[in-house]
């Protein structure tokens, strides 16, 4: 019996530990869309990986905004409620359809289309359509696919 808590004891450290550490290499972004009366507002927060480069793109004649977290990979994440980053990659898997019935036959929040595939030039990419926003990523290396899907879990609502 003490050599099980022992046990126990020693892998608590250890998940503290390593959990402290990687706390340190992750950031919480917030993303907020649709201010005025038409759009119901929705607010989401992911923990993504340190080391990005944030670019912002806001659209002065309406609500639309674009979030893209650049690394140096090339990799991006992106939260946006306009035009879908990933708009080429799912026209290319014939998705598109798909996608437009969703944005217009869905007036429910908290529905979610997810769609994903490999770009013409091998890399991973990954879209989560919630309501009107679309939260996703893209140029993702094949080998890092698992650790991209694993930031889009972190998806809070």
């Amino acid at each position: 019996m003490k050599n099980i808590l022992s046990k126990f004891a020693v892998s608590c450290i250890c998940f503290v530990f390593v959990s402290c550490m990687h706390g340190d290499k992750v950031r919480f972004v917030n993303y907020s869309a649709g201010r005025n009366q038409t759009i119901e507002k929705q607010s989401f927060t992911l923990k993504i990986p340190k080391g990005y480069k944030r670019l912002a793109i806001l659209d002065g004649c309406g609500d639309g905004k674009v979030y893209s977290y650049c690394y140096n990979d090339s990799s991006i994440l992106y939260m946006t409620n306009t035009i879908s980053p990933n708009y080429n990659n799912i026209e290319g898997e014939g998705l598109l359809s798909k996608l437009a019935d969703y944005k217009f036959n869905s007036h429910n929040a908290t529905d979610t289309l997810d769609v994903s595939g490999i770009d013409n030039k091998g890399a991973c990419w990954r879209e989560l359509r919630i309501g009107k926003v679309s939260i996703g990523y893209m140029n993702v290396p094949l080998g890092k696919k698992v650790e991209f899907d694993g930031i889009l879990s972190t998806l809070k609502k």
